[in-house]
């Protein structure tokens, strides 16, 4: 999944976003992944289960939570004022 997210009318960033663990997959370029807040993760089996197979409505809801600390924990590691600085390279983990 990517994002691109406008910093000024001529100005936009991509943040790619993944819902498998980087580190056991080896993806590289991924902002936003279970890797930037490990804690209380499904395996990568259990999730790929329920991208076949959808979980139950409190289990999705409870996914959507972990996702938005993920994004959360991207964001306090990559503050917007150093986002704006000239010639600022985003790093990914």
């Amino acid at each position: 999944m990517l994002g691109c997210h406008f910093l000024s009318s001529n100005l936009c960033f991509l943040i790619r976003v993944c819902a498998f663990s980087l580190s056991r997959l080896g993806l590289q370029g991924i902002g936003i992944s279970p890797d930037c807040n490990p804690e209380n993760r499904a395996s990568a089996r259990q999730l790929l289960n329920w991208a076949l197979e959808p979980a139950n409505d409190d289990i999705l809801d409870e996914l959507f939570d972990v996702g938005y600390r993920d994004a959360s924990v991207w964001t306090e590691q990559n503050p917007v004022e150093d986002i704006l600085k000239p010639n600022k390279v985003v790093e990914v983990l």
